[in-house]
Formats: C-alpha cells, sequence, structure tokens
C-alpha cells in the first residue's frame, strides 16, 4: 500500500508538472513587449490564481485588497490588486518598472487603465496563487506611483467555458506619479 501510495503521489506530480509547463510554454509564445523607452527592470511570468486576482504588496501591508477600477486593477497604500483570471486561472503577465512617466500604449489592448498607487517602503513585489512573485517594481524607491494596466483576453474568457491557453495577457507599467485619481483609457 505505501509503495502504490508513494507511486500516485509521483504521478500526480509529474501530471502537476506537465500542466504547469503547457501553460508556461503557452505564455511563451506571446511575443515579449517592446517598450518605446527602455524600462529600469522588465519581468515575464505565468502568473496563477483561485480568486480572479494577483496581488501585489509590501512588507508590513500583506493582506490588503484593494477596490479594483474598472474590475481590473485597485490599490491602496502598501498594496495592488490586478485581475488576472476567471475565479480560476492563469494570466501571462508582464511587468516593467520606469523612473518617468511612459508613453500611453493602447493600440492591440483590450482594457487599460491607471491607477495611483503610495509605496511606504518602495519595494512592491508582485505574486501570485502558487509563491511565483516579480519583484522591483517600483524603481524610485518609497512615494508616489503611477500603475498602468494593459489587460487583452478577459472576454474570451468569459465568453469560453474552456479558454486557450494564454488567452488572458496583462502588461503592468509602474512609474513615479503624485496623481492619485484614477484613468480609464479603454
Amino acid at each position: 500500500m505505501a509503495r502504490w501510495q508513494e507511486q500516485e503521489g509521483a504521478r500526480r506530480q509529474a501530471e502537476e508538472a506537465a500542466y504547469h509547463a503547457a501553460k508556461e510554454k503557452a505564455c511563451g509564445r506571446h511575443r515579449p513587449h517592446r517598450p518605446k523607452i527602455k524600462p529600469v527592470r522588465q519581468g515575464r511570468a505565468t502568473m496563477w490564481t483561485e480568486f480572479w486576482t494577483i496581488h501585489g504588496w509590501e512588507e508590513g501591508y500583506e493582506g490588503t485588497v484593494p477596490e479594483l477600477v474598472e474590475e481590473l486593477v485597485g490599490s491602496e497604500r502598501g498594496g495592488l490588486a490586478i485581475w488576472a483570471s476567471d475565479e480560476i486561472g492563469h494570466a501571462c503577465v508582464t511587468v516593467e518598472s520606469y523612473r518617468r512617466q511612459p508613453p500611453l500604449e493602447i493600440k492591440g489592448w483590450d482594457e487599460v487603465v491607471q491607477v495611483g498607487y503610495d509605496s511606504p517602503g518602495g519595494a512592491l513585489t508582485l505574486s501570485d496563487g502558487n509563491g511565483k512573485s516579480l519583484t522591483g517594481l517600483t524603481a524610485a524607491g518609497p512615494g508616489a506611483y503611477r500603475v498602468r494596466v494593459h489587460l487583452r483576453g478577459r472576454r474570451l474568457v468569459y465568453q469560453v467555458p474552456d479558454p486557450p491557453d494564454g488567452a488572458v495577457e496583462l502588461l503592468i507599467m509602474v512609474f513615479p506619479g503624485e496623481q492619485k485619481k484614477p484613468v480609464v483609457y479603454r
């Protein structure tokens, strides 16, 4: 019995690893974003959620769950939330941090929303439900920022019971900015 349980556990681990590898491969097929100005940092990841959103927190602000603007992005001091899937799923995420405001890019994106973000420690980290994280989002240290989130694929997720892998793409740009009021571009 013990040997069967061990074999079953190994089989399940291999099955889960293959599942995640397929999702990673689907996200890898998307062309990398080519920013119009050079970011300080750029990162890509396949991020997972079981409750619609991925979160960004700074130390001491974990658990903050801001309300979303246009059901896409929300922020509070030290906390950020970004819609990523329909309840359970994954999103192909690109993050870019800048020291100045990047040019607005709306072509090819279904939704673009920008919010203010107050960084108490200058160390915002975006994390998913599987422990994956993207760090270094607040390049100018503590202070006021703008977070611009670009999304494509949400309509497909809601229209099809089993959307194709890699259907949801997010581009998240973080840059210094004093304005607190959200702006909906698209």
